[in-house]
């Protein structure tokens, strides 16, 4: 072959295959620049990738911290068993997730096992990713050889979901999350991390975590459930519309026999155990349910939530916003004085939806109807019960008439701001005489006087009279003397110093008027300005009970956090209001309400009350003048118990309608438990007989005699107007031998009532 040399002569090719050439020459340059491209971005694509990896193998979980997990948790209420003294779950409060977090020492082996047989049965042998399962739901995707959609996360992958909130559908975010599931398994145990997933999984709705929802599915805690109970809430996880018992209870049944077969299968059921469990029928607890997602709360329950917020802003400067949502977040356990059997009594009754209760409310014409509102309490300032308006109760956080709404108290102010200063002061005695006459001016009085204030009720007048009397069919004439006496500012200054009351007005302008209550109406016959909410006029009450201690009334003992530690507690001590005596003389005198005939053959305002005649009742009633207004409080050994009726918007009652709370407060005090028959006496009073005609003691002289209570330190003088009658003769020495004799004097000594 010969040399191509320098000038040796090109090629002549025709122009269709120069053009040819041509094309040839630029596809390649492209393919080559491609090629080139491809390498160069599949180097920069690698690399990335590689810092990528790199970065989540470096103990990357995406901040995850199985020990102190960022969560929302239920917070629980106990309400009080008295007759077993403990405390019993009331009830589950939460915002958008219901979460009561429960360790994995608590939950038993076939629940665990539940939830590994359906969900991940290599957890225990992979590191986080099962890759057999990841590849083989990837091929399902495009081979279809499996006859549904499989899932292929973990339960390690599906805890690093749920605590990330990492949760798009992306490539990348699966990528994360795989890398995160190795990481988490290598900074935690198996236990640690099922332990998070059994908490951590939605249940339905806002059901969240193994705890709450075996109380919404069968009212039973994790650790009682049975194989099938386990199985049927393992199955709802994969979904918790579709396979919800109460939504679709043959789905539910076909995934739980699933569930049950695979652990069967696996080896954590004998044959005779899945037979066993093949074969139970559930009993689910759809009202448990109901009320968990509902979230429709007892008028109790709605007090708790208020007054614990309350707390927390105090204590801690938190914003209402703040408090409200660490109450429903933090997973709070708040313990309350409440007893279920007196709850759902007043329930029942304020309900109108249950048989034996009609009638308690009448219904009247018209369709506005009256409300009402009752709290019961014991005497240490312990709130019992409470329903805050007349009607089935459907919505949470209402308007709650026993703590919120202000009223007229009428004729139930009378034994806090006049008779019991007035006995507190030794103004006056049981049977200390006054008359009952009407108010001419601030200094004479006429029983034929022309301005008809004070008036009583039916206009009746009768003369002098005792102080007994007077309180028993509640004269207003006597407490507007008492209170001319003593001052308005002295009653004005009980109520509020010692009686606990913090809606009086001291002076204010109300439409262009300034209205005070340290006036005499006021103090005297109850006309107020405002008036008092039932909750503070039973805690007013509460001191003639219990030897005149004032205590704050109070819906939570203790509040705890997740982690056992004390966030509030109520300082349930009392403080002095009145003394032991008064205390003692005033509820001997109230009982009087509830009894018949006095010596001028008047009834107590209140005898329709009686229900029980071993039962001791102290009680008074109140009306305002224009009937706006019907108050009833009523006291047993046990409870005291305060109604308030009327109109929301105060329109007139009709007379037929003023007994109403007389009636509603003996439908639910007969229908609680009443174990202490008699009041307590605390000493330093006495029960002495008086002469009814002159109120002071009597002697052997006297001709009508009635028996009264008083203070030890003021007793009164013994009756000088009767006559004694002429001693008799002396009588010979008795000729008995003097051991005996000496056996009768020791017999004779009288016996006082603290012996």
């Amino acid at each position: 072959m010969k040399k191509k040399t320098a000038n040796q002569p090109k090629r002549n090719f025709s122009p269709g295959v120069r053009r040819l050439l041509k094309v040839l020459n630029i596809l390649w340059r492209v393919v080559l620049s491609t090629f080139l491209v491809v390498v160069i971005t599949g180097c920069i694509v690698i690399t990335a990738l590689t810092v990528y990896v790199m970065k989540f193998m470096d103990d990357d979980t995406g901040g995850i911290d199985l020990s102190n997990p960022s969560l929302a948790f239920t917070t629980i209420l106990y309400s009080t068993d008295y007759e077993n003294n403990e405390y019993v779950e009331m009830q589950r409060l939460y915002e958008d997730e219901n979460r009561v977090w429960v360790g994995i020492e608590d939950i038993p082996n076939h629940v665990k096992y539940a939830a590994i047989a359906i969900e991940d049965q290599r957890f225990e042998k992979h590191d986080g990713v099962d890759w057999w399962r990841t590849f083989g739901a990837f091929g399902n995707l495009f081979l279809h050889y499996w006859d549904t959609r499989q899932g292929a996360s973990t339960i390690t992958q599906q805890v690093v979901r749920s605590l990330s909130g990492d949760d798009d559908v992306r490539i990348d975010r699966k990528i994360r999350e795989i890398f995160r599931a190795m990481n988490l398994e290598k900074l935690y145990t198996k236990d640690e991390i099922l332990e998070a997933y059994l908490n951590v999984v939605n249940y339905g709705g806002r059901i969240q975590g193994i705890q709450a929802a075996s109380k919404a599915y069968f009212n039973k805690d994790v650790w009682d459930l049975t194989v099938a109970e386990a199985a049927s809430i393992v199955g709802i996880t994969r979904s918790p519309t579709s396979y919800n018992p109460y939504v679709n209870p043959e789905r539910n049944k076909e995934r739980r026999e699933r569930v049950m077969r695979a652990m069967f299968d696996q080896g954590y059921l004998t044959q005779e155990e899945y037979d066993a469990a093949m074969a139970e029928e559930l009993v689910f607890q759809k009202e448990q349910y109901t009320q968990m997602t509902s979230q429709v709360n007892s008028w109790y329950v709605d007090q708790v939530i208020d007054d614990v917020i309350k707390g927390l802003v105090e204590e801690y400067g938190w914003t209402e916003e703040v408090a409200t949502s660490k109450f429903y977040n933090a997973g709070y356990q708040i313990y309350t004085p409440m007893d279920a059997r007196v709850q759902k009594v007043l329930e029942d009754v304020y309900s109108g939806t249950v048989e034996k209760y009609d009638g308690v409310f009448p219904t009247v014409s018209g369709a506005v109807q009256p409300q009402s509102s009752m709290v019961i309490m014991g005497y240490d300032g312990r709130v019992y019960g409470v329903a805050g308006g007349i009607g089935e109760k459907k919505e949470a956080r209402l308007f709650n008439r026993a703590f919120s709404a202000v009223r007229q108290p009428g004729s139930t102010i009378k034994p806090l701001a006049t008779y019991a200063p007035a006995i507190e002061s030794d103004l006056i005695t049981w049977s200390t005489k006054m008359n009952d006459a009407y108010k001419l001016n601030s200094t004479t009085w006429t029983a034929e006087g022309t301005l008809n204030w004070p008036g009583n009720s039916g206009r009746a007048r009768r003369g002098m009279l005792t102080v007994c009397e007077a309180l028993k069919t509640s004269l207003n004439t006597i407490p507007v003397e008492l209170v001319m006496t003593m001052t308005p500012k002295t009653s004005f200054d009980y109520l509020e110093t010692f009686f606990g009351i913090t809606t009086l007005v001291k002076s204010e302008n109300i439409n262009g008027k300034v209205m005070t209550d340290n006036a005499l109406a006021p103090m005297a016959i109850g006309a107020m300005t405002y008036g008092f909410t039932t909750v503070e006029e039973a805690a007013a009450y509460a001191t003639f009970g219990n030897g005149g201690l004032y205590y704050e009334p109070y819906t939570y003992d203790l509040v705890l956090d997740s982690n056992g530690n004390t966030i509030l507690e109520k300082d349930s001590k009392g403080k002095r209001a009145i003394s032991k005596e008064t205390a003692g003389v005033m509820v001997r005198l109230l009982q009087q309400v509830v009894k018949t005939k006095d010596p001028g053959g008047w009834n107590g305002t209140a005898t329709v009350v009686n229900f029980n005649s071993k039962l001791e009742i102290a009680a008074k009633t109140g009306t305002t003048n224009d009937n706006r207004d019907s108050v009833f409080v009523g006291m047993t050994p046990n409870y005291v118990g305060v109604v308030w009726y009327g109109y929301d918007e105060e329109k007139v009652l009709a007379e037929s309608l003023l007994n109403v709370p007389k009636y509603v407060w003996k439908s639910v005090m007969q229908n609680i438990p009443q174990p202490k028959q008699k009041f307590d006496n605390f000493g330093g009073i006495v029960e002495l007989e008086y002469c009814t005609a002159t109120g002071d003691i009597a002697h052997e002289g006297c001709k009508s005699k009635l028996k009264g209570w008083y203070k030890e330190s003021n007793i009164p003088q013994e009756c000088t107007e009767c006559k004694r009658p002429d001693p008799k003769p002396e009588e010979e020495v008795s000729s008995e031998p003097a051991s005996s004799q000496a056996s009768s004097e020791v017999s004779s000594v009288p016996v006082t009532p603290e012996q």
